[in-house]
C-alpha cells in the first residue's frame, strides 16, 4: 500500500524527527485506516486446512504442511524437491524455527514429508508425499464414516 503524502509544501515524512517517533497526523491516518487497507499491508495469506490436523496431529505441521502443498508442482526441481529458506518459511507462515523444526519432525515421523540438505553451502529441500497424505485421509475418513454409522 502507498503510505499517505506529507502535505505540500512539507519537507517531513510521516514520521517527525526521528523514525522511532511518529508524529500525531501520522496515528490520525492509521486510526482512519480501513481493515481491509490495514490487511493488506499485513501480507499475504496462506492456505490452512484446519481438518488436516486429524491427520498431523498437530496445527503447526498442519500449517508447514498446507504451506508445502501450496508449493508442489511450483518448484523447479523434476523430482518435487522444494528449496524454501527457513526465512521463507517464516515469512509465509509465520511459523519460527523452534516451530518449523516441530513441523518437520512430526511430518517426516509420519512420511508426509522428505527432507535432504544438498549444495555447498548446504540448503534443505523439501519435498511431500502426496501418497503418504492420501492414504492418512482416507483412512481418517473411513473411521469417521464408519463411526457415523454405528451410531
Amino acid at each position: 500500500m502507498i503510505s499517505p503524502k506529507p502535505p505540500l509544501g512539507s519537507n517531513s515524512s510521516p514520521l517527525s524527527c526521528s523514525a522511532s517517533q511518529p508524529t500525531e497526523a501520522f496515528f490520525l491516518r492509521r486510526r482512519k485506516m480501513k481493515l481491509t487497507e490495514f490487511i493488506s499491508d499485513v501480507g499475504k495469506p496462506i492456505a490452512y486446512y484446519p481438518n488436516l490436523k486429524r491427520i498431523t496431529g498437530s496445527t503447526v505441521a498442519t500449517i508447514f504442511l498446507c504451506q508445502f502443498i501450496y508449493w508442489t508442482g511450483k518448484q523447479r526441481d523434476d523430482e518435487g524437491w522444494i528449496y524454501k529458506t527457513q526465512s521463507e518459511i517464516e515469512q509465509e507462515t509465520g511459523l519460527t524455527r523452534t516451530e518449523q523444526e516441530t513441523a518437520r519432525r512430526i511430518l517426516s515421523k509420519k512420511g508426509f514429508l522428505e527432507h535432504k540438505y544438498k549444495g555447498i553451502p548446504r540448503q534443505l529441500y523439501y519435498r511431500i508425499n502426496i501418497d503418504a497424505i492420501n492414504e492418512a485421509w482416507e483412512t481418517v475418513h473411513t473411521i469417521m464414516q464408519d463411526s457415523c454409522k454405528q451410531a
